[in-house]
């Protein structure tokens, strides 16, 4: 019995040495592993990872006599037989966002398990409430799947969770997905002007501001404020999520310090470039140690070739990230008709990371729980991501994750001095998503499990008031985290799937004690019920390492239907021992026989 726990903790741990030492001190002679509680499902057997079977191939040849490992179908090949619908993670165009701008949630419903064309009602649900109007009905082929969409406007601030049901089925525990949206009146945005003049026309940010102001009676979904760069001080930049600096020669070293502080407390920076920046005092743009706030490096004005016909212009292609897909050519955005008569040419370290990364939480502030960030993840963390190209190959547009927050480049002049992106109709959605895609929120609300919980609160909120709530309603501990210009809550770790809460523990009626709201997300990989296939067996049985077997008689039978294999070596090598002392002693006995012979016959 220990020997059966002690293996099955070697297993669990991966600890393949002790897995061999613990079935090599086994006396019987013959040793088998058997794998009870599988339902053969294809997914976790990884059939096709040549490296990984080869590793178990040389694990089990290390023992003097390799272990038989026996595999036994606990589902009698009823796995996957039962219709099963999916829906996959949902995706947002906004987790971020302001009041009465619509939202997208989209997903996948897959469908596995039947043999027959069948029809689903998919519904959409927000704080817990399902929209009557807000219900589609899809059709689905065999092992196929269909894209959901829904749209939605918010009407208050605050963080909403939105769901996509289905009605359930054999395996409910995959029939919903959730997401969690942030709301808010609208975003405050700082507009440092580099250029300010008399007429306000000819201001660095006179078409930015003019953009972000609201037309009529209408809302402002960016609410801007422009200041010059000697006004720039640390309480102009709290109530803010961006900064903009824009054609800024110089700033103060308490303003950088400022700045320093505002994006690694979790806000955003965007520099807009032009003829007043001095790419020397740029490069002094530094934090603590070598580190820069800057995502890349100043060279050179890079100029329009005169020979181009067609002019320097955004690189269609080079589109990708979500917020930019609707400005491509294809898509009918006009931001690639814009010219671009001048631009920096800046350098981007090394460590480029050119695929969007998560954003990430503060490390040496917000360390996760052990385990609960990949090695990757950790790596992405301060590198460059150029999210635009020119026709050039230049970058345009280069962030990077800075502390909690993100810094970004736009590597030409926010007005029409260096291009004509403010005389083309895209200038404003541009700008507004610029803007968004820099106010990402402190942390996430919509994370894997194993992932921190991570809440920006007021500086005065007293911690021992409130808690979170995991799926099962169970209270966890909260724990503040104090920032300068951006406090925290967190939760360490989660471990359950499902809906977290953040709220008061002693509720009260006022509207502003609402709760806030987690979605934490599992793989939903697991929901492919696939069976092994007989190819798939096939390679799983090659090089004898593994036998499947239907039921526990069959499993009788095959192992006691084979010859036994008994463990000859120590007996063998015993008879070598004992051959060589009889041999011994065999030839000593002739040796004195032969002595005695000979004195005996010798004359006289």
């Amino acid at each position: 019995a220990e020997k059966i726990a002690a293996l099955a903790g070697a297993v669990a741990a991966g600890d393949h040495k002790k897995i061999i030492e613990i079935v090599d001190e086994c006396d019987e002679s013959g040793r088998d592993l058997v794998r009870l509680l599988t339902d053969l499902q294809a997914l976790g057997w990884k059939a096709d990872d040549e490296i990984l079977w080869a590793r178990f191939d040389d694990v089990r040849s290390q023992s003097p006599i390799a272990p038989r490992v026996w595999i036994i179908d606990a589902a009698a090949g009823q796995l996957g037989q039962a219709p099963n619908f999916t829906i996959e993670r949902l995706q947002l165009s906004r987790e971020f966002s302001v009041i009465d701008v619509p939202i997208k949630i989209s997903s996948k419903v897959r469908y596995s398990g039947g043999d027959s064309v069948i029809t689903r009602k998919v519904h959409l649900e927000v704080d817990q409430q399902r929209l009557a109007d807000q219900t589609v009905q899809i059709k689905l082929q065999p092992h196929g799947e269909a894209t959901v969409e829904f749209e939605y406007r918010f009407e208050t601030p605050g963080s909403h969770l939105v769901s996509v049901v289905l009605d359930h089925d054999a395996l409910p525990g995959d029939n919903r997905a959730e997401a969690v949206v942030t709301i808010t009146e609208s975003l405050p945005v700082l507009l440092v002007d580099g250029d300010r003049k008399l007429d306000p026309t000819k201001c660095e940010t006179y078409f930015a501001n003019a953009a972000l102001a609201a037309t009529g009676d209408e809302h402002p979904w960016i609410k801007g404020t422009v200041i010059t760069p000697e006004e720039l001080i640390v309480d102009r930049l709290k109530p803010m999520s961006v900064a903009v600096i824009a054609n800024v020669g110089l700033l103060s070293e308490p303003a950088i310090e400022g700045l320093r502080q505002f994006v690694s407390s979790g806000h955003g920076l965007l520099f807009t470039l032009g003829d007043n920046v001095d790419k020397d005092r740029y490069r002094e743009l530094k934090i603590s140690g070598n580190d820069e706030l800057l995502p890349c490096r100043l060279m050179s004005i890079g100029n329009e070739d005169a020979n181009e016909k067609r002019g320097v212009r955004v690189a269609s292609n080079s589109l990708e990230l979500p917020w930019l897909r609707p400005f491509r050519a294809e898509q009918g955005g006009s931001l690639t008709d814009a010219r671009w008569s001048r631009w920096w040419k800046v350098d981007i370290p090394e460590t480029t990371n050119e695929k969007h990364t998560v954003p990430l939480p503060r490390t040496e502030d917000l360390e996760p729980a052990a385990g609960s960030e990949s090695i990757a993840e950790k790596r992405a963390i301060g590198n460059a991501v150029v999210e635009a190209r020119l026709t050039t190959g230049d970058p345009l547009i280069v962030s990077r994750r800075f502390g909690r927050g993100i810094t970004a480049v736009l590597t030409s002049s926010l007005d029409a001095d260096w291009n004509t992106l403010p005389a083309k109709q895209d200038y404003v959605p541009f700008l507004h998503e610029l803007l968004f895609a820099l106010a990402t929120p402190v942390a996430s609300r919509n994370v894997d499990v194993g992932s921190p919980l991570i809440l920006a609160v007021s500086a005065d909120l007293k911690v021992s008031d409130f808690q979170f709530l995991n799926p099962a309603n169970k209270p966890l501990p909260a724990e503040k985290i104090d920032d300068p210009f951006q406090p925290v809550v967190r939760l360490r770790t989660t471990t359950l799937p499902g809906v977290y809460r953040f709220a008061r523990k002693t509720p009260t009626p006022n509207d502003a004690n609402r709760p806030e709201y987690f979605a934490v997300n599992f793989d939903r990989a697991e929901s492919d019920l696939s069976q092994l296939t007989v190819e798939q067996r096939t390679v799983l049985e090659g090089n004898a390492r593994l036998k499947f077997v239907a039921d526990l008689p069959d499993l009788r039978q095959n192992m006691f239907s084979e010859s036994s294999r008994v463990e000859l070596w120590w007996i063998l090598l015993y008879v070598f021992l004992g051959s060589l002392g009889v041999e011994a002693w065999m030839t000593r006995r002739m040796i004195r026989g032969g002595y005695s012979t000979s004195e005996v016959n010798v004359p006289g």
